[in-house]
């Protein structure tokens, strides 16, 4: 899979989850990463070192919200 590919694939994935109801909200001063569930009070959430560390692992060649989005789906950590 070239790097257009998978950037297509990664955009895609978070588009679908967003029409899901997925939001997700980064803050990078602190860092805190909050991705609230659709149609529920449940949620995934990350901050300080942790959120730091995954905000590192984005890619140049896509935004922090999709790639944040398409590897927690991708690890089954998002979920209603």
């Amino acid at each position: 899979m070239t790097q257009q590919e998978l950037a297509k694939d990664i955009e895609a994935t978070a588009s679908s989850l967003r029409e899901q109801g997925y939001k997700i909200v980064i803050n990078t001063m602190i860092p805190t990463i909050a991705i609230d569930w659709p149609d529920s009070d449940r949620g995934w959430f990350c901050q300080g070192e942790e959120a730091g560390d995954f905000l590192k692992q984005v890619p140049d060649y896509v935004n922090d919200e999709d790639y944040l989005l398409w590897v927690l789906d991708s690890v089954g950590a998002l979920g209603g």
